[in-house]
C-alpha cells in the first residue's frame, strides 16, 4: 500500500481530524482508495492488539462504496455537460455560417439584380430590423445593399 505509513501516522495523531484533512486534500477519485486503505490498517492494528473487530469499519465500507458512486456520478455528469456544451457550440456554429451564407445570398440576388431582388430587398430590411432590435445588427455585414 502506497501510503501505508502515512496512514498509520495520522491513525496515531492527536489530531482527530489530521486523517479526514489529509484525505480531503488528496483528488477526489483518489479519496475512497484511501478510506478503503484506512480500513485495511485499522483492521490489520486491531488484531495485532488482540481487540475485535469493530462494526463502525463494516459500515465505513458501505459508506466508502456510496461516496465513490457519488463522485463516479459527479464525474459522469461533467463529462456529460462538457459534451452537450461541445454539441452545443457547434449547433451555434453551423447556425452562424448558415446566417452569413443567407445573408450574402440576399445581398447577392439585390447586387445582381436578380428576379427576386425586389423581396430580397424586403426582406432585408426585415432582417436588418430584427438584428437592430435583438443588438445583433453590424452595419458591416449590409454595407453593400446600405
Amino acid at each position: 500500500m502506497e501510503y501505508r505509513e502515512k496512514i498509520i501516522e495520522l491513525i496515531f495523531d492527536d489530531d482527530e481530524n489530521a486523517f479526514t484533512d489529509w484525505v480531503l486534500a488528496h483528488p477526489l477519485i483518489l479519496q475512497p482508495d484511501l478510506f478503503r486503505q484506512f480500513r485495511e490498517i485499522s483492521t490489520e492494528l486491531i488484531r495485532e492488539a488482540g481487540g475485535e473487530e469493530i462494526p463502525e469499519l463494516d459500515a465505513m465500507d458501505k459508506q466508502t462504496d456510496k461516496y465513490e458512486e457519488s463522485i463516479l456520478d459527479e464525474l459522469v455528469a461533467e463529462v456529460k455537460y462538457d459534451m452537450a456544451l461541445e454539441e452545443r457550440n457547434k449547433h451555434e456554429a453551423e447556425a452562424a455560417d448558415k446566417i452569413v451564407r443567407i445573408r450574402e445570398y440576399i445581398i447577392d440576388c439585390i447586387v445582381t439584380g436578380a428576379d427576386n431582388a425586389e423581396a430580397m430587398k424586403e426582406l432585408a430590411y426585415k432582417i436588418i430590423a430584427m438584428e437592430k432590435e435583438s443588438g445583433f445588427y453590424d452595419p458591416e455585414n449590409w454595407k453593400a445593399i446600405l
